[in-house]
């Protein structure tokens, strides 16, 4: 942790160096840095391309704090080793210049085939030109993952897929997250008897940390780890909140978890953000004065600066499972989706 802290420091004040100081709290968040607020419009002019307002059937439902708390005690112990992701039940679109992505289709084509054996198949596209159901199916799988050859001749020799309608949402390399199975990226393609006639943009980072963590330097769009991103962000706001809170550095260690949600800013309506303690339940005086330290500055944060994660249960997941330590070299923050 130290070391990692003495590398980040130095870039931060690197950034310092070049920035000119502009504080505008009604545009991004009010850290000092000029830089972010180039950073923070650049990643708002981004986020507008996602998925919630483009669809009007799917992602409907939100997950609720209450729920997001019950799942952390439940899982919250589970080792990677066992973290099942299930993907084995849906569709998946591997494109073959990706190499190692993966896009699960959460609203299978196949459910709209005329013929009942097709219905209960899972297909894996192969994906040749991109995102695309169009393409060739390399395999068919059935309900107990017995291929399919004959089926999969027959699917592959009808080029017009003219019973392919409506709606296709594809997750880009989905992780499980206590329980769930989300993404960030998620991809909308609307089909009128096999053409697909429209797509929507989709968003690329989890969160403005997520974007802002190694710019300048240097920032990869191509082929996506989304978690090697995440885990970034998170240390990012750990090291801001690092320098914030320099002089009440504790010489003890401290440990906490927490549960980032939304919640409604009571002067401005809009959408903000808060903290839940979830770990321990019945924190000290120390740690309750770290996680009140913490939580003021999350709620300083603008609407936006959290992008939604999409679950392949069809649902929007607006919430974060920190991890949290502090002691006199600062504050380290780790997202529970890389623990």
């Amino acid at each position: 942790m130290k070391k990692y802290r003495k590398s980040f420091v130095l870039i931060l004040f690197a950034f310092l160096s070049v920035a000119k100081v502009n504080c505008q709290t009604d545009n991004y968040v009010c850290l000092g840095f000029g830089y972010f607020g180039k950073m923070w419009g650049e990643y708002k002019n981004n986020e507008a391309d996602n998925l919630i307002g483009l669809s009007s059937n799917s992602y409907k439902d939100t997950i609720g704090i209450e729920e997001m708390v019950d799942v952390f005690y439940k899982f919250k112990d589970t080792l990677k080793a066992n973290r099942k992701t299930f993907l084995e039940k849906y569709d998946v679109v591997e494109p073959s210049l990706r190499p190692g992505d993966k896009y699960v289709v959460v609203s299978s084509p196949l459910r709209n085939h005329p013929k009942h054996g097709f219905r209960e198949c899972h297909a894996i596209w192969d994906g040749l030109a991109g995102i695309s159901i169009r393409e060739p199916v390399k395999r068919l799988v059935d309900k107990n993952g017995i291929s399919q050859d004959e089926l999969l001749e027959e699917l592959n020799r009808d080029w017009s897929k003219e019973w392919v309608n409506g709606e296709i949402v594809m997750l880009s390399n989905p992780c499980w997250y206590m329980g769930y199975v989300v993404s960030p990226r998620a991809y909308l393609q609307i089909y009128n008897k096999g053409k697909c006639i429209t797509s929507a943009p989709y968003a690329t980072y989890s969160d403005f940390f997520s974007y802002a963590a190694f710019s300048p330097f240097y920032r990869l769009d191509g082929a996506y780890n989304w978690v090697v991103k995440t885990r970034r962000g998170a240390r990012l706001i750990g090291m801001l909140q690092s320098i914030r809170t320099e002089s009440e550095y504790v010489p003890k260690e401290k440990t906490f978890s927490v549960l980032l949600h939304t919640k409604i800013n009571e002067n401005s309506e809009e959408i903000g953000y808060s903290l839940q303690i979830l770990e321990p339940k019945k924190p000290d005086k120390e740690t309750q004065e770290l996680f009140n330290s913490l939580k003021e500055y999350v709620e300083s944060f603008p609407s936006g600066t959290f992008a939604p994660y999409f679950t392949t249960d069809m649902r929007l997941m607006i919430g974060r499972y920190y991890k949290v330590t502090v002691n006199e070299r600062g504050w380290l923050i780790q997202d529970y989706l890389d623990l």
